[in-house]
């Protein structure tokens, strides 16, 4: 799930900006909307975590872990077929806030799955996971669009998450208490 995750997320680094000045009239400034963008989705991503992982305290993280991830992928997927910048910038936004749930949502689920004595191990392996996943994550989104486009990254990231509703779904147990 962390390897899910950290490559939907940074899976479009590489082609955000390339999407921008496709999408601007003004492609001088599309260092500064990729900045905006990219800092509005992670101050929402951070606010979200927060309210998130207190409501999966109180719900359960495998629900807000599903949630998430299906309304991450529902976000990303029609970000593919915007046509200008502040139709990005709020798809984008809203997106970095699902995202930013299933974060907490993993690291608690970590926690509740972890036999006392290996959490060391357990952490020390989540963090292995996902510095692999952002290492292959910007390779993929190149060689996605270099195939299909620029756009199909941005489908392809919704269709990412989307599995990862259906792994944590169908595979994640309920956690013992």
């Amino acid at each position: 799930m962390r390897f899910i995750n950290q490559l939907g997320r940074m899976i479009i680094i590489p082609v955000l900006p390339l999407l921008i000045v496709s999408i601007t009239i003004d492609a001088s400034r599309a260092n500064t909307l990729t900045g905006l963008m990219v800092g509005a989705a992670s101050a929402a991503a951070t606010i979200a975590g927060l309210a998130l992982g207190r409501v999966g305290d109180r719900v359960g993280h495998r629900k807000i872990l599903v949630a998430c991830s299906t309304g991450a992928g529902l976000l990303f997927l029609p970000q593919a077929l915007v046509t200008g910048p502040w139709q990005l910038f709020v798809l984008h936004t809203l997106a970095g806030a699902a995202a930013g749930g299933i974060v907490p949502a993993i690291s608690a689920l970590l926690a509740a799955y972890t036999r006392p004595g290996q959490e060391g191990a357990v952490y020390g392996l989540d963090n292995s996971v996902g510095s692999g996943a952002r290492t292959v994550a910007p390779l993929l989104g190149v060689s996605i669009a270099a195939v299909m486009g620029i756009r199909s990254v941005f489908a392809a990231t919704g269709m990412i998450y989307l599995l990862a509703a259906v792994i944590a779904l169908l595979i994640l147990k309920k956690p013992e208490k």
